[in-house]
């Protein structure tokens, strides 16, 4: 004991020392942790292994071109399109159709050619579509065409019908400013929406739609049976 005691307090400080508790040092706390004996150079090299897949499955996809064919005004193209029957209802025979003067996008890739067969599906879809129109003629009531500028009209494109006005004509085609949908309203697109159409395919004309909201949406009262069938 007379050994011991002079040297208690040191031995009890150095036993703190050591463990890093007092004073405080971090370093001898991490050193008592057991280490794996780990290889960086296989830590590396799993590393980029799991980099380079990564990268891989992000940039090796192919990349197809694209060429278009630009479809004309009345003409229409979809794969989805089915048969129109009695009991369809308006919104179901339009889902297929796209107001937008947009081109069909074919893959450089493929090898086959259009579907001559699809096209004219399409094509007597659009007709049924127009014979469904005509039998619910009682339902619209659209005045006589007068064929002057600044002259409102409603027309069929693709499937639909839309109002617009008349900006020029002969005696073959119109070219129509076309107004588009706005819930169960009608507004001037934000790009001005001009194409040139048969005569044939204007239905009838009508009065200059009424204004009802400062947002600048229109009533057009001749369509109003077109949202009612929907």
């Amino acid at each position: 004991m007379e050994i011991i005691t002079p040297y208690a307090e040191a031995n009890l400080k150095a036993g703190f020392r050591k463990c890093g508790i007092f004073p405080l040092n971090i370093e001898e706390v991490l050193s008592r942790i057991p280490r794996s004996t780990c290889n960086p150079d296989v830590v590396q090299s799993a590393f980029l292994e799991s980099l380079e897949a990564k990268r891989t499955a992000i940039t090796n996809t192919t990349t197809k071109r694209r060429k278009k064919i630009n479809v004309p005004a009345g003409k229409s193209v979809s794969a989805d399109a089915s048969i129109i029957t009695e009991e369809t209802s308006l919104d179901e025979l339009t889902a297929s159709f796209s107001r937008q003067d947009e081109d069909v996008v074919f893959d450089d890739n493929s090898s086959d050619d259009v579907n001559f067969e699809e096209l004219d599906k399409d094509q007597q879809i659009e007709k049924e579509f127009m014979s469904f129109i005509e039998g619910q003629k009682n339902e619209f009531h659209f005045a006589n065409v007068i064929r002057e500028v600044g002259r409102f009209v409603v027309f069929s494109y693709m499937g639909q019908l839309f109002p617009g006005e008349i900006v020029a004509f002969d005696d073959e085609k119109v070219t129509i400013n076309a107004m588009e949908k706005s819930l169960k309203m009608w507004k001037w697109p934000s790009r001005r929406d001009e194409l040139t159409y048969p005569w044939s395919d204007v239905l009838g004309g009508i009065a200059t739609p009424k204004k009802i909201s400062k947002r600048g949406t229109f009533s057009v009262p001749e369509l109003t049976p077109l949202f009612d069938l929907c």
